[in-house]
């Protein structure tokens, strides 16, 4: 057996490994004893270093840090998230985005998901270090208290402090980072590529498109204003990754429909604009992606046979973790064949001693901790075994029996399941828990399963027999255990160092170093496996990193103008382009995946590009630290080997784009300023004497958007749209009239505004119409409307014109939202409505023709 030992000032008291916990102190820190880890060691190393006790006082040895064994402290019965993060912390693909896309995971921590994804950011940094700058990490206990806070503002069952399940929290919180990092990319990436820019508007400057059209050295150059290119990158990753190398697998073919949507939620059709070159009327296909959709998920095909008839249904699946049985074998804890998903709920998970139980949980956790004593089973199942009992044929007979879609009828029926796309990361829960009647009912399967430290766990046998097998292997890099019982344990996790070779054991705030033989005699309860890349890969990282220094070296040189074909121009004096001939960018995003997965997929440069083809950015900083810049042999290398692009030769912003995204901000900080200013929950004075009814889903729609961050690029742009108070009429008599609904709720279904902040609303946003009441109900008196009630801001800049248009007009709903904030489509929108005007009153028979009319 082996022993942990405690040094007490008392004494020296010794105890089996598992058992320090158990105490009072335990309901605090998941039962783990609050003693310093300067205070545990192992016997046998206390032993062997006695000798030198003497020379150790006087002169202590330098602890030796690793890079990212960094612990986390407990918080309050915390260890299965404690667990949990330190799994994906090491998670490579995972951190090294966070960690180099900084500027786009925290952009917005208004809300608890964005500040749980900045949070993590702050983890991984704390981990790894800030990109280029390894000094940056940091090596004592960390106390996660922000990922902790905002985990239970989005969940109130892990606010409580009791002992949660750790693999329930996982798939929680890559739920939630999918759901902020989402976003639409084309479903068919080269069909979207080839297609052509966007014309210009009706009305744009000519000057303006003089000006762009001059700048265009290509078909794949982008037009606008430039970004210091020799800046880009400069000392990111410049030090080897601390991560290891890891090399490319077999090309993907190019335009692979399969491909591109293996790690997509769906495919939908999106109406937020036509691509480049397709017709308004004609959406294009786009499907959800994300970081942890790139990283986690993949697919699994539900197949279910007819045994009567041999029809077959398949149905898709997508999944973040696959939940596995472990194979029927005694146990003592009488789970049966097989455990089952914990429960959402807290009384169904996994519990941490000092929460409830009392002797008979202590009694439970104690046989837990001998069984884990006892030594490695000589039964003890492998990982493929549950994988397999997961995927083996099941009969659905009796109660459980197929409605077949050819009988017409209930069938018996064959179903099982097989793996058809095959993630970067493959998460495999172990059915260690069974909840019948609650946790004191509840069970645990402690039947050993062998940790595959260096095995090899090959997937080609389940892989669905329509699409290739190829990079079936997987490599285990950490895992989750639970010592004790389902009624009182504790968690902690063992992760691989790929740099180091080491497997290193966290312990909440306790880190150490564990050797081969202790992580295979743990109990895993979640695994996290990386795809193992093909013999066959393609030019590893560490080649695209020696061309990117290369490429950085190159750039610089251009601001001398000592390389010959090198163009620089000076745009409005204060923005500069800069071409070099043998320099090509690169999406950072596709750079990460590049270096950290198996199957980067096609490039991703389109998702940086506007409508016409050029950054849809309007900060320099942002374009920075976007792109990566590389060799353009290279480049088109790496275009014709993965597909997309399209080839950027020098980054330049979109004018017409940066003029959107000037007039979006600045309507939303006026608006959120005078609406702060002029909201009263009571009426009288500048406000008026009238209640405005408005929709209570647009008004959170409108929430949302003036509490946003600052939009930086134009995809970022979600307006609320016109005001819609359609929504609270209905029509009782199908032949008659619409009215207004008498039985919607204030707050529920409608908010009540003063005629000031609805007139401020109504020029921003325009929509309508306007319910106007005595009070705050439907069935009030109606009362006419006052109109527009601007306030004195407001009004004052109706005198302010610039190029034509009004500092009143460029906060309006037809500036910012229909034209872009083009001014000469907001002059030639103004034409069109006056000629249309005065043609409706040229059909009034009584009307005299207009003069304008016959000017226009």
């Amino acid at each position: 057996l082996k022993f942990r030992v405690l040094n007490f000032a008392v004494g020296m008291v010794e105890l089996p490994r598992g058992l320090e916990g158990v105490g009072p102190a335990a309901s605090r820190s998941g039962w783990r004893s609050e003693f310093s880890s300067a205070h545990i060691k192992r016997a046998s190393k206390r032993s062997a270093a006695a000798p030198q006790a003497s020379s150790v006082r006087s002169r202590p040895a330098k602890k030796r840090v690793i890079k990212g064994a960094v612990g986390l402290e407990n918080l309050g019965n915390t260890c299965f998230m404690n667990s949990g993060l330190q799994c994906l912390c090491f998670t490579h693909a995972l951190q090294k985005y966070f960690r180099h896309h900084r500027h786009i995971v925290a952009r917005d921590t208004t809300t608890p998901t964005g500040r749980l994804a900045a949070a993590l950011c702050e983890l991984f940094e704390r981990h790894w270090g800030k990109p280029g700058q390894a000094e940056t990490a940091r090596h004592g206990p960390f106390a996660p208290q922000d990922v902790l806070k905002a985990i239970q503002q989005l969940n109130p069952i892990f606010a409580e402090y009791q002992q949660q399940d750790s693999q329930e929290l996982l798939r929680f919180i890559l739920d939630c980072l999918h759901e902020e990092l989402r976003c639409e990319v084309p479903a068919e990436v080269p069909a979207w590529v080839q297609q052509s820019p966007v014309s210009e508007c009706s009305g744009s400057s000519q000057k303006e498109t003089s000006r762009q059209s001059s700048q265009e050295t290509g078909p794949q150059s982008t037009g606008g204003s430039s970004v210091p290119a020799w800046s880009l990158c400069a000392g990111s990753d410049s030090a080897a990754d601390d991560m290891g190398e890891i090399t490319l697998p077999e090309p993907v073919v190019a335009g692979s429909r399969d491909e591109l949507s293996a790690n997509s939620e769906a495919c939908v059709e999106s109406g937020a604009g036509p691509a480049p070159g397709s017709s308004p009327s004609t959406p294009p296909a786009t499907r959800i992606t994300s970081i942890v959709s790139e990283v986690f998920q993949g697919r699994q095909v539900s197949s279910v046979r007819c045994l009567e008839c041999g029809h077959t249904s398949r149905t898709v699946e997508p999944f973040f973790d696959l939940s596995v049985p472990i194979p029927s074998a005694p146990q003592e804890s009488g789970a049966g064949d097989e455990g089952a998903n914990a429960s959402s709920s807290s009384r169904a998970s996994p519990v941490s001693y000092g929460s409830g139980g009392g002797w008979l949980n202590g009694l439970k956790m104690v046989g837990g901790f001998v069984k884990n004593l006892i030594g490695s089973d000589p039964h003890a199942s492998e990982v493929i075994d549950c994988v397999r009992k997961y995927c083996q044929p099941e009969l659905l007979t009796g109660r459980e029996a197929y409605e077949c879609d050819k009988c017409r009828t209930k069938r018996d029926a064959e179903k099982r399941y097989t793996l058809q796309n095959l993630p970067e990361v493959l998460c495999i829960h172990l059915k260690r828990f069974r909840c019948d009647g609650g946790w004191l009912t509840g069970t645990k399967n402690s039947k050993p399963v062998t940790v595959p430290t260096d095995e090899v766990l090959d997937l080609t046998e389940f892989v669905d027999p329509s699409v290739s097998s190829e990079g079936a292997q997987y490599q285990l890099y950490a895992f989750v255990q639970h010592i004790g019982s389902l009624g009182s344990g504790h968690y902690i996790s063992y992760t691989r160092h790929s740099k180091k070779n080491r497997w290193i054991e966290f312990d909440d705030s306790r880190v150490r170093e564990c050797t081969i033989d202790e992580v295979r005699e743990a109990e895993p309860y979640v695994l996290f496996f990386q795809r193992i890349p093909a013999e066959d890969a393609a030019p590893s990282r560490l080649d695209l990193r020696e061309d990117r220094m290369c490429a950085l070296d190159q750039l610089p040189r251009l601001e001398e103008g000592e390389e010959e074909g090198c163009s620089i121009q000076n745009l409005n004096g204060t923005l500069e382009r800069f071409v070099a001939p043998d320099v090509a960018f690169v999406s950072r995003r596709w750079y990460v995946r590049f270096t950290t997965m198996c199957q980067p997929g096609p490039i991703d440069n389109y998702l940086h590009l506007c409508p016409h083809r050029r950054l849809g950015a309007i900060d320099d900083a942002w374009c920075q630290q976007n792109f990566v810049p590389v060799s353009a042999d290279l480049c088109t290398a790496l275009i014709h080997e993965f597909g997309g692009g399209p080839m950027l030769t020098r980054l330049e912003k979109c004018m017409r784009c940066c003029d959107w995204i000037v007039a979006y901000n600045k309507r939303k900080e006026v608006e959120l300023e005078l609406i702060n200013k002029y909201d009263t929950k009571e009426l009288g004075g500048p406000g008026g004497d009238h209640w405005y009814l408005v929709h209570n889903v647009w008004v959170n729609n409108w929430k949302r958007y003036v509490r946003s961050p600052k939009v930086v690029q134009v995809k970022d742009i979600k307006a609320p749209g016109n005001i819609s108070n359609e929504r609270l009429f209905h029509r009782p008599d199908p032949e008659g009239p619409q009215v207004v609904n008498p039985n919607l709720r204030l707050r529920q279904d409608f908010a009540g505004v003063n005629a000031v902040v609805w007139s401020v609303l109504h020029h921003m946003h325009g929509g309508g119409p306007p319910i106007c009441r005595q009070e705050l109900s439907l069935t009030s008196e109606e009362i006419l409307s006052e109109g527009h009630v601007l306030p004195d801001e407001l009004r004052l800049q109706a005198d302010e014109v610039k190029d034509g248009v009004s500092s009143l007009d460029r906060l309006g709903w037809r500036f910012v939202d229909v034209c872009h904030g083009d001014t000469d489509a907001f002059l030639s929108k103004q034409v069109a409505e006056a000629v249309e005007a005065d043609h409706e009153q040229d059909d009034v028979p009584a009307a005299k023709e207009s003069p304008r009319g016959d000017a226009h």
